[in-house]
């Protein structure tokens, strides 16, 4: 397992508002590219070319998940410069460790400012 920085997200209702607050912190685990075709997640969009790549998180800490359109907002990974979401939440039974599997999709940039 490595040092992985994690941006730890909630939200509150502040007049009539969702506002997300992130907490910075660390995790140990292991981060993985998730296998997949690299032109498929390769879009030319008119704003240029987009990676809408995604990695996997294996970890013994349980992490936010994000709901898709809901209030909720997943946890973030900050993996090689880049930040990816929670975004789905795998549980593994090992012999060893238990520990859970996280499938993470990167945020655009202009989205994680």
């Amino acid at each position: 397992p490595i040092q992985i920085d994690i941006l730890g997200r909630s939200t509150s209702l502040v007049r009539g508002e969702y506002v997300v607050t992130e907490t910075p912190g660390t995790i140990l685990g292991s981060v993985q590219p998730l296998p997949n075709k690299a032109d498929k997640d390769m879009k030319d969009l008119p704003t240029g070319r987009v990676d809408f790549g995604r990695v996997r998180v294996y970890t013994s800490s349980r992490l936010n998940v994000g709901v898709e359109g809901g209030a909720g907002v997943g946890d973030i990974i900050v993996w090689e410069g880049h930040r990816y979401e929670i975004v789905k939440e795998i549980p593994y039974q090992m012999r060893i460790q238990p520990c859970y599997k996280y499938i993470c999709q990167l945020v655009p940039a202009e989205a994680g400012t």
